[in-house]
């Protein structure tokens, strides 16, 4: 799939990788697409495909470690357990990130719903977060006094 600009290659990662990293971009208190986008960029310093939300989003739901609610999802106390599970003693977000991906390769679901984010929201959630993300970038260089070097075409 492209995802504005991002051709899927055979270095996508494997499945239980990037529900791992959606469940991570998930705040306690919940987060929209946007959020989790920031979320996801920060951790990971890539933005998930639509394909990859609506794979992990949905199988995370199924399994019971998050939640949905009006284009707003929440971890749940299990998801939130094992985050702290995971945490414990973690060095760095890739270790809980590896942990968290160890953890739910092992558990077994034989079919789910995916989610159902439409690309028209995907779109729109992006594009905000790209507003955000540029306008961020030039406050930290006017900041710094330093004049933005890239352009805004993306990231």
């Amino acid at each position: 799939m492209t995802a504005f600009g991002r051709k899927a290659t055979k270095f996508m990662m494997k499945l239980s990788t990037a529900r791992a990293w959606i469940l991570l971009a998930i705040p306690n208190d919940g987060g929209s697409l946007k959020l989790i986008f920031w979320r996801a960029d920060g951790i990971n310093k890539a933005i998930p495909t639509l394909d990859e939300l609506n794979d992990s989003l949905g199988w995370l739901q199924s399994v019971g470690l998050i939640t949905g609610v009006d284009s707003k999802y929440f971890r749940t106390n299990q998801g939130n357990k094992l985050i702290e599970n995971c945490d414990t003693g973690s060095k760095s977000i890739f270790d809980i990130w590896d942990c968290i991906d160890n953890s739910i390769n092992m558990i077994e679901v034989s079919e789910f719903k995916l989610m159902q984010i439409s690309e028209a929201d995907y779109k729109y959630a992006y594009e905000e977060y790209n507003k955000e993300f540029w306008k961020t970038y030039e406050e930290l260089c006017k900041k710094d006094g330093e004049r933005p070097l890239l352009a805004k075409s993306g990231h």
